[in-house]
Parts: C-alpha cells; sequence; structure tokens
C-alpha cells in the first residue's frame, strides 16, 4: 500500500461504484410484433420430357474454355521450382559442412520426386 492511499477506504469507493452502476434492467421498450413470413409456393415438378425425346447432349471440347498455360503447366513448374531449392540447400550444407542444411536439401529433393510422380508422370 503507498503512503498516498492511506486515508482512502477501499471498500467506501467500492459501494460508490457499486452504486454507479444499475444492478436492475429497466423495462424492454415495445417492440412492434413481427412481421410474418410469406407462405411459399409449393414448387411444381417441371414436367417429364416424352417418351421419343433425345435426352440431352453433353457440352462439346469445343464449349468448354481453353485451359492456360500455366493451368497445363503448374506441377512441372513446381517440381522444377521444388528441385532447384533443394540443390541450393545440398550446396548450402556441403559448402558449411554441417548436416542440417543437407537434410532441409534432402527432403526439398523428396517433395519434387513426389511431385514428379504424382502430378507429372501420372498423367501421361
Amino acid at each position: 500500500m503507498e503512503p498516498a492511499d492511506e486515508g482512502v477506504d477501499k471498500d467506501d469507493v467500492l459501494r460508490q461504484i457499486a452504486g454507479a452502476i444499475p444492478m436492475e434492467e429497466g423495462p424492454l421498450a415495445d417492440l412492434p410484433p413481427p412481421e410474418p413470413i410469406p407462405a411459399a409456393a409449393p414448387a411444381e415438378p417441371e414436367p417429364l420430357p416424352p417418351a421419343d425425346a433425345e435426352p440431352p447432349r453433353p457440352l462439346s471440347s469445343r464449349s468448354l474454355p481453353k485451359p492456360t498455360w500455366w493451368a497445363l503447366h503448374r506441377h512441372e513448374l513446381a517440381g522444377l521450382v521444388t528441385a532447384l531449392v533443394s540443390l541450393v540447400w545440398i550446396s548450402l550444407g556441403i559448402a558449411a559442412r554441417a548436416w542440417a542444411p543437407s537434410l532441409i536439401g534432402v527432403s526439398f529433393a523428396m517433395g519434387a520426386l513426389l511431385i514428379g510422380t504424382q502430378a507429372v508422370w501420372s498423367g501421361d
């Protein structure tokens, strides 16, 4: 307790604070009644096509958008970038004569191999 607080009664201060905060909630304002939700009309099922009608044809490949170069080759680029990063980490590990960077490089090389086996070679 600091010397400046010796003349202050803490219980009195707490009673004043508690008296300043209203403990009971006042009556709620009268709210208008909620608006009724309109009932949705029952959906009528679509009529069945006649038995002799042709089924709808699937979309032709000409109507589909052409994939971009990036969409076609993103897995190959990911594998190449991962292989490059693995070479950088392995060379850093060899230059520093430490195991940790080399192991990180080996893990990146395994990732590049997995990208190649899962995404690139399986698509051929």
